[in-house]
């Protein structure tokens, strides 16, 4: 008796059964729209809402733009008068906090109907530019300071982690 191993017509490039393809793609696909939708969100945003020769192009942190200007191709805003969390932080506790700063900012600018700039046209010691973002004609620094993810900017200042743990105990 001749015994046959496999009724089925052997079809290029299939594996057999529970032998698909490897998650990794899959998970690289996942991982590349994570990081690149918001970056692609801000630019759009940016674009739409522009109003008058500068517009937001980027959210970099809880209180770094860039910008995109008719004299200036990409310049970084900082927006003056407060301090956010650093994403690279010293403790996790001020990260997550960044995130969370830097996320109501896009939301922030994401569901203003206009968006302005008003630049001071002084730098800060990284060479960004120092001036306020208008959100419906109110600073989003106010924002960012009612919802308890920034602080006022003093030079000086204790350090996020310190303040955080200060707050927790």
């Amino acid at each position: 008796m001749v015994l046959r191993r496999n009724l089925m017509p052997r079809m290029r490039g299939y594996r057999g059964p529970g032998r698909g393809r490897r998650p990794v793609g899959r998970i690289a696909a996942a991982v590349f729209v994570v990081i690149a939708a918001p970056v692609v969100a801000d630019y759009v945003n940016g674009w739409m809402k522009a109003e008058g020769d500068c517009r937001v192009v980027r959210v970099i942190d809880g209180d770094t733009l860039v910008m995109a200007c008719t004299e200036a191709p990409q310049t970084r805003l900082r927006l003056a008068g407060i301090d956010t969390p650093e994403l690279r932080g010293d403790c996790w506790q001020e990260r997550l906090l960044a995130v969370r700063a830097s996320l109501f900012l896009r939301w922030q600018l994401y569901r203003a109907g206009r968006i302005g700039l008003a630049l001071s046209g002084e730098t800060d010691r990284y060479e960004r530019a120092l001036g306020r973002v208008l959100v419906e004609g109110a600073p989003v620094s106010d924002h960012l300071l009612d919802a308890g993810l920034a602080r006022p900017y003093l030079t000086g200042d204790i350090s996020w982690c310190d303040q955080l743990k200060g707050a927790a105990a």
